[in-house]
């Protein structure tokens, strides 16, 4: 069915048979409460939904792994790509977002307990001089977090926190934390400010990357304060591949004397939140770029260009999905679903593997691994996700071998691949450019069981460097077990 029809009622897991562009028309995509939206099912290329989303007045609400682009000749599409208003209990996660008319993903006040990860949010549009990131408004002790997203090509409000009540009425305001994200090619002299001058903010900026493009005005400011009352916390963070010894550098004041800055100053500390993995912004950079957005089943061709615009710092906004160079909507193929006799969201052979029945729908709610149910289990599995500790991650992947992530991350000039063998066997590590040419073939030799590790210098088969950009690295079995990680590479 349609996907308005599966998200009109609420306790849905809504998983795909097919990949491809949904085109939503004047319809904007509501979720009801306790829906799930698990866009790594989709068998192919993935899925796009050609229109937007709102999470307004519900709770327990996912969304993970697909494209939202916004069709801006659509009559309902003057808005954000995805707008949470009065949501509880909401994570979006390795979406992506672009072609909005106002901000990529926004959350609203009202709002807690919402996480927005891995995302890539890119070109908004400017024909309306409206190209926004996202605007984080939050009263009351709403708790907000953003984390691991990449921000292209957008002129400004990354992010935009705030509070509209003021402090005498909400003295808690908004508790905001906004960590190891990359912001990239921003308009002006600062990607992000808080405009809102007597009402109460808590926000933390600790580890992310700034990276001013072709369009940005070179300030070394990442920040504009404007709010008396706000509380910021500001640490670790880098502007074009430097962290400063004084984090306030990167900080500018609107219409602060030099004992309100002071004052500013003086108050700042962290607001606590839950633990996030948080690394130096360096990390997080490479992190982000390979992980980031809908890339799983795959990266489509513009989250691709988006990628490599901020590794070889090109690229520009965009006034229209006209000035697009690829297409606004590049084609999505699809593959044939795997068999599914019970229709519950879990392949044949994954239940018959995991000791479950593929006749009987009602096991996709059996209490499996880490307390989560079966069809959450397999879910994970297809992102490699953590479900609750490193141990659960290696316990279900479907593979008998572990592929550790290359360290350092990115790297030049070289870097270092840990493996893990359960059996002696002839093993292979290849490496291979975005284009799926193999470059390097870095071991091929009979192994016994055990740990290794071996070095990548970045030099291909016939020991000429390569290039600065995204690679992938496989590790295959002679009985074609295999597993495949990103790295990438900075000269």
């Amino acid at each position: 069915g349609s996907i308005v029809d599966a998200v009109s009622s609420g306790n849905r897991t809504i998983v795909f048979r097919v990949s491809g562009t949904i085109e939503m028309g004047d319809v904007i995509l509501r979720p009801k409460s306790n829906t799930t939206i698990a866009g790594q099912t989709a068998p192919g290329d993935g899925i796009c939904i050609k229109g937007r989303i709102h999470i307004g007045a519900v709770s327990d609400v996912v969304i993970r792994y697909i494209r939202v682009r916004v069709d801006a000749g659509a009559a309902n599409s003057s808005g954000d790509a995805i707008d949470i208003d009065r949501g509880t209990n909401i994570i979006v996660d390795h979406v992506t977002a672009s072609y909005a008319r106002d901000e990529g993903i926004s959350c609203q006040e009202t709002s807690d307990s919402v996480t927005v990860q891995w995302c890539i949010i890119s070109e908004c549009l400017t024909f309306e001089n409206h190209s926004y990131g996202s605007l984080i408004r939050g009263d009351y002790g709403d708790v907000k977090s953003y984390h691991h997203n990449l921000y292209a090509h957008n002129n400004n409000r990354m992010p935009r926190p705030g509070n509209y009540t003021s402090t005498s009425i909400d003295p808690e305001g908004l508790h905001f934390d906004f960590r190891n994200n990359v912001v990239y090619n921003w308009k002006g002299s600062q990607p992000g400010y808080n405009a809102d001058t007597y009402t109460t903010s808590h926000y933390n900026f600790i580890g992310n990357a700034y990276i001013p493009g072709p369009e940005s005005t070179v300030s070394n400011k990442i920040f504009k304060e404007s709010c008396f009352d706000a509380i910021g916390y500001f640490e670790n963070n880098s502007y074009n591949g430097v962290v400063p010894t004084d984090p306030w550098s990167l900080v500018s004041f609107s219409g602060f004397d030099a004992t309100q800055i002071a004052a500013y100053q003086a108050r700042s500390q962290a607001v606590l939140m839950e633990p996030v993995t948080t690394t130096s912004p360096f990390q997080a950079l490479g992190d982000v770029l390979a992980s980031a957005g809908a890339s799983i089943p795959k990266r489509d061709t513009i989250d691709r260009r988006i990628v490599n615009d901020v590794l070889q710092r090109t690229g520009h906004s965009i006034a229209t999905t006209a000035d697009q160079p690829e297409g606004a909507w590049p084609v999505l193929n699809s593959l044939p679903a795997p068999a599914d006799d019970d229709h519950d969201g879990m392949p044949n052979d994954w239940e018959l593997a995991h000791n479950l029945n593929p006749n009987n729908p009602d096991d996709r709610n059996n209490i499996g691994y880490g307390g989560y149910t079966q069809l959450e289990v397999y879910l994970n599995t297809l992102t490699g996700e953590i479900i609750t500790h490193i141990d659960d991650r290696i316990a279900y992947q479907p593979e008998e071998f572990i592929l550790g992530q290359n360290y350092p991350n990115p790297f030049n000039p070289s870097t270092t691949i840990n493996f893990t063998l359960p059996k002696s066997e002839n093993v292979q590590i290849l490496i291979f450019d975005q284009l799926g040419r193999t470059i390097k073939k870095l071991v091929d030799e009979n192994k016994g069981k055990g740990e290794y590790s071996v070095v990548w210098s970045g030099i291909n088969d016939a020991g000429d460097p390569v290039s600065s950009g995204i690679y992938y690295y496989t590790l295959k079995s002679s009985d074609n077990k295999k597993l495949t990680r990103k790295m990438i590479l900075l000269r």
